[in-house]
């Protein structure tokens, strides 16, 4: 059986970005540190991201080699979250921009759904 077909959720790599330097995150690891070399990839296209939070209920913006909110278009890929009615879980490391910073980009989240932050 193919479990694609039947999933409701994924975890979605935005992009390659991410300023921080965590000496045990991949990013380090395995391209800065040990190999020397730079993260290589891309900002996933919005195209793709509509076919994403079409296809799933349960959308997780993490990462492997990135954060999340770093991404150009975030703040338009929520949006599009929320207006399809998706679950969203956001995981960052990204903790050096002041909680204002959130609550202003979250502002329609917030307001829906009371004070998270």
């Amino acid at each position: 059986m193919n479990h694609f077909h039947t999933r409701t959720d994924v975890l979605v790599d935005l992009s390659h970005r991410c300023p921080l330097g965590c000496p045990r995150c991949q990013r380090q690891m395995w391209f800065t540190g040990k190999h020397g070399d730079k993260v290589w990839g891309s900002d996933l296209p919005m195209r793709t991201i509509e076919m994403l939070v079409n296809k799933f209920e349960h959308l997780s913006f993490g990462g492997q080699l990135s954060d999340p909110i770093h991404y150009p278009k975030f703040i338009e890929v929520l949006k599009l979250c929320n207006e399809k009615k998706r679950r969203v879980l956001v995981q960052t490391a990204s903790s050096f921009k002041p909680i204002s910073w959130f609550k202003k980009r979250l502002k329609h989240i917030l307001k829906q759904y009371g004070d998270l932050v």
